[in-house]
């Protein structure tokens, strides 16, 4: 029994041993992000390397961010995520028509809590436009505080 405890003090000091639960917390308050590993599907626009603010809001196992800066959204409302926690990961959407012609397009957020102060994600993109052209795109992401 005294091997098991020495072990696990052992494996625990060394980094080891599973995370504690509080990293896997999301806290609420501003992130500083920057993107990375861009890719697009179809003929959209590629999406462009971009850093920013976000503002993280949770509530139990729900939550809200808001793209301050650093994104250009219209309408602004595809800045503005609501999600909920998924076993390790947070995630995010948000949808809405965005052209005249009736183009729709939905974001998705994966965000994993590495620290009390680091994020790491994935954030997907799509448009839809009523004659039938779709494209995608989507990039990886850093968020600390």
């Amino acid at each position: 029994m005294k091997k098991l405890i020495l072990l696990g003090t052992v494996l625990s000091l060394a980094g080891l041993a599973a995370p504690r639960a509080e990293a896997q917390t999301l806290k609420s308050g501003v992130w500083k992000y920057r993107t990375s590993n861009h890719w697009v599907k179809g003929r959209c626009p590629a999406p462009r390397p971009g850093k920013g603010k976000v503002k993280l809001h949770r509530t139990g196992n729900r939550f809200t961010l808001d793209v301050m800066t650093g994104m250009k959204c219209s309408p602004r409302s595809m800045c503005y995520f609501k999600g909920s926690r998924k076993g390790k990961l947070w995630i995010a959407s948000n949808h809405a028509t965005v052209d005249k012609e009736g183009g729709k397009a939905s974001n998705w957020l994966k965000i994993r809590v590495r620290t009390n102060t680091k994020l790491t994600g994935n954030a997907n993109s799509e448009y839809k436009h009523p004659s039938g052209f779709t494209c995608r795109w989507g990039f990886k992401f850093v968020a600390i505080r």
